[in-house]
């Protein structure tokens, strides 16, 4: 059997919520996929934890929560690299 560790940063996570209006057709891995692939560098996971479908969301549609965790093992995460990464991921998911 392997053993699997992940190192542990000495630098502190940031955390930010995003919630998204997609159509009802959208796949949640494609989402996930999307966001991975435009994040950058220090994405370290996406986790969907909610999923609203409602009469404020509009017909066909649904809104999808997720969390995102960024980390850096080598520097502290300052605003403007979070930031970057969210408008890449926001950019990225309008063509979903």
């Amino acid at each position: 059997n392997k053993i699997l560790f992940k190192q542990i940063s000495k630098y502190p996570i940031v955390e930010r919520d995003l919630a998204i209006t997609v159509s009802k057709q959208t796949p949640c891995a494609d989402i996930i996929k999307t966001i991975k692939n435009a994040a950058g560098e220090y994405l370290d996971s996406v986790k969907l934890f909610d999923i609203y479908e409602g009469a404020q969301i509009g017909e066909g549609k649904k809104s999808m929560a997720f969390n995102l965790i960024f980390i850096s093992y080598d520097k502290t995460l300052n605003v403007e690299v979070i930031d970057d990464a969210i408008k890449n991921i926001l950019k990225a998911l309008r063509t979903i």
